[in-house]
């Protein structure tokens, strides 16, 4: 299961690239948001964060049951994203 934490969306959908376009996985509806500083990039984590499941195993009281993945694009002012 996929969830983009930063929308009230439900599950994203998965699909692997065809072999000899490129590596990865492409996921599908997920969200987008512009930032103009590092406070603004440490405010979207933060509500990741808030959003992610935990729960307590014999070793752990807050063990993570999901993992946090972020990508991260950056335009400089006057051109345009390729």
């Amino acid at each position: 299961q996929c969830n983009d934490l930063l929308s009230s969306g439900s599950n994203l959908r998965l699909y692997e690239q065809a072999i000899g376009t490129g590596p990865g996985v492409i996921v599908a509806d997920l969200s987008s948001h512009a930032v103009a500083s590092l406070e603004d990039v440490a405010r979207l984590l933060h509500a990741a964060e808030a959003k992610r499941r935990v729960g307590s195993t014999r070793a752990n009281d807050r063990s993570s049951r999901s993992h946090l993945l972020f990508s991260l694009s950056v335009h400089v002012d006057g051109e345009q994203p390729p």
